[in-house]
């Protein structure tokens, strides 16, 4: 019976160091790995020594612009301007108003900067309207929509929305 004990103590204490082997601990880098570590790591600027590094560029977003028809033309816009079809003038869905906007035509290559001044409900494929003079610019009168990449350029700052939204 002592046997049998002993026997079956042994094979339960040496469980835990059977599966103790299947593991995988964190090992320390060695003096290799961190030199290499320390190699392509990015040295600090001193400080001091000028601007920091650069923005990323700006995200675009490609998508279908239209224009605004000329019925339009002298109403009162989401932000209180009155919409004038020979301004450069955008309605978006959530950039805020007085955001200067890159619109470039990706049939042609032509661009223009507009400012957000008006609102427009999501559609299916048109995310940008534009004024009538914006679209004479970009060249797709006639066809009525082009699909285009917008780039944010600048976001006016709070305090200067309201000053922009009289002009």
């Amino acid at each position: 019976m002592i046997k049998k004990l002993s026997a079956l103590s042994v094979i339960f204490a040496a469980v835990p160091f059977m599966f103790a082997g299947c593991q995988t601990l964190p090992q320390s880098p060695t003096a290799h790995q961190q030199a290499a570590e320390t190699a392509h790591a990015t040295p600090s600027p001193p400080e001091g020594a000028g601007p920091a590094a650069a923005p990323p560029p700006p995200e675009s977003v490609v998508g279908v612009a239209r224009y605004y028809a000329s019925r339009f033309n002298g109403r009162k816009t989401a932000s209180g301007e009155i919409y004038d079809q020979k301004k450069m003038t955008a309605a978006h869905e959530s950039l805020p108003f007085g955001t200067l906007v890159k619109v470039e035509n990706l049939a042609n290559s032509l661009s223009v900067v507009v400012k957000v001044n008006d609102r427009c409900r999501r559609h299916e494929d048109v995310f940008i309207d534009l004024s009538r003079e914006a679209a004479l610019e970009l060249g797709f009168i006639r066809q009525g929509t082009a699909k285009v990449r917008i780039t944010v350029v600048e976001h006016t700052p709070p305090g200067k929305r309201a000053a922009t939204a009289q002009d």
